[in-house]
């Protein structure tokens, strides 16, 4: 007697979900076994090509195609970003400073949300660093203020005339330049001018012109160094053009002495 032939269910019209997920809403649209299975490697097929990560050695084509998808912008001008708010700063980043940061974002492959969220953190870290910066010199002008104690206003007086003397009226570049990164009211700057301003009301200084008169060759060369070290000041974030203010401003100073040596 033969077999009683046992008929197998048709996957492409028998209902597949056993009872414990039937229910559930995102298979609803899955009424066969079939179904469900050329949903799933299309599924994989789609969130591979979205998320597969370029081997460490691919070709920089495959990264881009990887960034591309991803959401980085076509170029790096592309960013729309938001320069942000230095609180209580009077700051604004170069152009050319953000054009930078542009394109090293599109370099590493960022998003516009990521390139944002980066950019917000490098404000907030200038910021905390310029109010580190300004309570250093609240800090350092209260000491200064303790070692004057009752002859302050006297010797304030002091380096403000030896900053006129020897500054604002023979090199109002250099005046400009401690001015603007706010060194002119530095400790250290007081008290170099009101020393120098002592020793010319004691007639131990002599007047700078009296130098050795700079060839033409020789200013022209002075001129070319006054130059590199203006643009290398420039070109530094406000925060280090006031750490280093001071040291830039004197090097100007011996510069400027220099090229103008021997003019009335």
């Amino acid at each position: 007697m033969a077999d009683p032939v046992v008929k197998q269910p048709d996957s492409t019209t028998t209902p597949w979900a056993p009872a414990t997920i039937k229910d559930n809403p995102g298979l609803a649209k899955f009424k066969t076994q079939d179904e469900l299975e050329k949903g799933y490697v299309e599924l994989e097929k789609s969130f591979g090509a979205r998320t597969g990560v370029p081997a460490a050695d691919a070709k920089p084509e495959e990264w881009d195609a990887f960034y591309t998808k991803a959401g980085r912008p076509t170029t790096a001008g592309d960013y729309k970003l938001e320069i942000p708010k230095f609180e209580n700063l009077e700051y604004k980043p170069p152009e050319e400073q953000v054009k930078g940061f542009q394109d090293a974002a599109h370099k590493a492959g960022l998003n516009p949300k990521q390139a944002q969220a980066l950019m917000n953190w490098w404000g907030a870290e200038v910021t905390k660093q310029a109010g580190s910066v300004a309570d250093l010199a609240k800090s350092d002008q209260a000491a200064l203020q303790k070692e004057w104690g009752t002859s302050w206003d006297e010797n304030l007086k002091g380096a403000q005339a030896g900053f006129k003397n020897f500054v604002t009226d023979g090199h109002k570049d250099l005046a400009a330049l401690l001015k603007s990164t706010g060194m002119d009211s530095h400790p250290a700057v007081l008290k170099f001018f009101k020393a120098l301003n002592d020793k010319l009301a004691d007639g131990k200084v002599d007047n700078v012109t009296e130098e050795k008169v700079a060839t033409e060759d020789e200013k022209t060369t002075i001129r070319a160094d006054i130059a590199k070290l203006r643009s290398e000041l420039a070109a530094l974030p406000k925060i280090e053009r006031e750490m280093k203010g001071l040291e830039y401003g004197l090097k100007l100073q011996k510069l400027y002495d220099k090229l103008y040596a021997g003019e009335a």
